[in-house]
């Protein structure tokens, strides 16, 4: 379901910002990893 969620706010964001906005969500779900 949050993927899904996800996908649909992804596609809504032009291209360029949306690549940015993938990235910033990795770099975000690393250091959360990190810190468990």
């Amino acid at each position: 379901h949050l993927r899904k969620v996800l996908n649909e706010d992804i596609q809504s964001v032009p291209g360029i910002q949306r690549t940015e906005t993938i990235i910033s969500l990795e770099e975000s779900i690393k250091r959360q990893i990190s810190l468990v």
